[in-house]
């Protein structure tokens, strides 16, 4: 069964950030709490919460719950509708953000988000050009592939987004200007973030992204 599952997925479907070819992907049956179990029992420690988007941890049977409440209610609306579910969850972030942060943007993940940062610092400034950071991942969409510094993004070169700079992080286990401290290394990576919005025009930069 577990060999007739994956050659299924093999043929008909495809994955993001990998050749095509001679991959061996995992076949997972279920998760519970940290782990992955794949079909023949073996447990895999889930070290990036599934990239981070189940940090409470698989098969939590409240989030199963709520889930469950909620579609019994309404499943989907478009964008611009209102429900109950939206505005709750919009108050409750305006409540713990700084004061000057009351309002949310949803999107669906993290890809998308940095799109959408992209897109609203240039139309609010009116300038174009967007200042990341060499090591980052940002997502697999245009503008988000185009922002990190992934190098698996390297095939697409030629069609990245434009007007996206790159400098370097303050990363001091492997610090570009071999700095003694992680101070030195961050004081380092913020000059080199000035020079870089002074060479470029700091008229022409509508924004920074901070990758993780």
């Amino acid at each position: 069964m577990s060999d007739n599952i994956i050659q299924q997925n093999l043929d008909h479907t495809l994955f993001s950030w990998s050749k095509q070819a001679g991959i061996n992907p995992i076949s997972i049956e279920n998760a519970k709490g940290v782990y992955l179990y794949d079909r023949s029992g073996k447990r895999y420690l889930d070290f990036s919460s599934q990239l981070m988007n189940v940090n409470i941890g698989h098969g939590d049977q409240r989030i199963t719950a709520a889930v469950t409440r909620q579609m019994e209610e309404v499943s989907y609306v478009f964008p611009g509708m209102v429900t109950e579910a939206r505005g709750i969850l919009g108050a409750k972030l305006a409540e713990i953000a700084p004061p000057s942060l009351n309002k949310t943007f949803f999107t669906l993940g993290g890809a998308e988000a940095i799109e959408n940062a992209i897109k609203l610092a240039r139309m609010y400034t009116g300038r174009h050009k967007i200042i990341a950071q060499y090591r980052s991942y940002h997502g697999g969409s245009y503008g988000a592939i185009s922002a990190g510094g992934d190098p698996r993004k390297f095939p697409m070169d030629s069609q990245q987004m434009p007007n996206i700079l790159h400098v370097e992080n303050p990363y001091f286990y492997r610090c570009p200007w071999n700095t003694s401290s992680m101070e030195e290394c961050g004081e380092m990576a913020a000059r080199n973030l000035e020079q870089m919005i002074i060479y470029e025009n700091p008229d022409s930069i509508a924004g920074l992204l901070l990758g993780r």
